[in-house]
């Protein structure tokens, strides 16, 4: 499986992003956070339709090939999703442009 994350507390940047990572990526998943900004949700709510969006309890015992990574490059943004990224057998793409984040994955 090849998926694309953005970080917890979902936010419209972090979603806008992931939905353009899926125009570039057509055959990956986007995998929702636990937790979502109410505003993202809303626009969430919109695209569910359009878009199978997973959730991390869907990743659980999947092999995970490739992940994109968006809006973040801070493992401590992204801590639901360590465990698919540590299973990761291919690439990890990140696209942030927060040049003060740690930068730890």
């Amino acid at each position: 499986m090849n998926i694309i994350i953005g970080h917890s507390n979902t936010d419209l940047d972090c979603l806008s992003s992931m939905l353009l990572a899926k125009k570039l990526y057509t055959d990956y998943n986007v995998v929702l956070c636990d937790l979502i900004n109410p505003v993202a949700g809303n626009l969430i709510g919109y695209y569910k339709n359009k878009i199978n969006f997973l959730t991390t309890p869907d990743l659980k015992d999947q092999p995970i090939e490739n992940v994109v990574i968006v809006d973040t490059s801070s493992s401590s943004r992204v801590k639901e999703f360590i465990p698919a990224i540590q299973r990761a057998t291919g690439k990890i793409i990140i696209y942030d442009h927060h040049p003060g984040e740690s930068n730890d994955i």
